[in-house]
């Protein structure tokens, strides 16, 4: 929105300036008369685009970081499809939870189980954290990265495969992705898209 310099008398007779925000030298004239305010003189400024512009690329300064924020997020998709009495199961690591990093697949899945790490605490502590075990007919399991704070939970997703597989169906798909990132990155998003609609309307 453009912004104009005013200067104007009171009824009084007292001289009175100032600077607004409006569509037009019209709107600023009828506001001020409003107030009882004679305008004498009336300039746009070009400055009014200053503040405009800086929320614009805020806002994009900001979207990026949640664009980051999210890339950061590290998740994992579990796509199994039953071949006999077992099931082929490819597991991936995932970024922002769509963006597949690197894929393995396991074939001979019966059963999937949860490790887990417990959170330490302490200059060089980490936070609790788990991943997921995939067991194969032959071989030792395959584990995923470890994930903290996933969701849905590696408990939750262990349970829904082996449960899948109990009741031999013939295909089971799940994710999970760390939460504090995405919920973080959201956020971001959300500011970011405020700011460059405030800014773009001016």
């Amino acid at each position: 929105m453009p912004e104009f310099h005013w200067n104007g008398k009171t009824q009084d007779g007292h001289s009175v300036s100032g600077t607004i925000e409006s569509t037009s030298k019209e709107a600023v004239i009828a506001s001020l008369r409003a107030k009882n305010i004679t305008v004498s003189s009336i300039l746009e400024r070009a400055g009014g685009l200053r503040p405009r512009w800086g929320r614009v690329l805020f806002g994009l300064l900001i979207l990026t970081g949640g664009a980051l924020m999210a890339i950061v997020a590290k998740g994992t998709r579990i796509d199994c499809t039953r071949s006999g009495a077992a099931y082929d199961c490819m597991v991936g690591t995932t970024l922002a939870g769509f963006h597949t990093l690197y894929s393995e697949t396991i074939p001979g899945t019966n059963a999937v189980s949860v490790e887990k790490r417990d959170a330490i605490s302490g200059k060089h502590g980490r936070p609790a954290s788990s991943r997921l075990l995939v067991a194969a007919v032959r071989g030792r399991p395959f584990s995923t990265e470890w994930l903290q704070n996933a969701l849905p939970g590696s408990d939750h997703v262990a349970a829904e495969i082996n449960q899948a597989f109990a009741q031999q169906k013939a295909a089971v798909s799940t994710w999970q992705v760390e939460i504090v990132p995405m919920i973080v990155a959201a956020v971001l998003a959300i500011a970011g898209l405020l700011l460059l609609a405030r800014g773009l309307r001016g």
